[in-house]
């Protein structure tokens, strides 16, 4: 998306919507698992120019930090008492993730596999 593109989705926001004061800016994120109802979304902490290395672009920064998955070779999750861990990062992985099978790292995205 350039620029001029963004300009026009906001100026037709702003012609359309009654009360665009009252909008709120999101970005729209995606869960490595399903969900249902509302789309899980970020909201916005910053927008402008980008200076330096970055001049040339207009950034958007997100109010929560958002990583991308890395789609390593998947690993082991690590059982330690009643508790699963994250094997590249030792994050607690809890058993209602094996439940709903959910195979990434919430904290570093690192793909898991669970001992069936």
């Amino acid at each position: 998306m350039t620029l001029n593109e963004l300009k026009i989705a906001v100026d037709t926001a702003f012609q359309y919507e009654r009360h665009p004061e009252n909008v709120d800016v999101v970005i729209t994120t995606e869960l490595p698992y399903a969900t249902c109802g509302q789309l899980p979304c970020t909201g916005v902490k910053y927008v402008g120019m980008g200076f330096d290395w970055k001049a040339g672009q207009f950034r958007i920064t997100p109010e929560d930090k958002l990583m991308a998955i890395k789609h390593d070779t998947p690993q082991k999750v690590m059982k330690w008492r009643e508790n699963y861990h994250c094997p590249k990062c030792e994050y607690m992985i809890g058993q209602g993730r094996k439940r709903e099978n959910i195979h990434f790292c919430e904290k570093c995205g690192q793909e898991v596999k669970w001992d069936d």
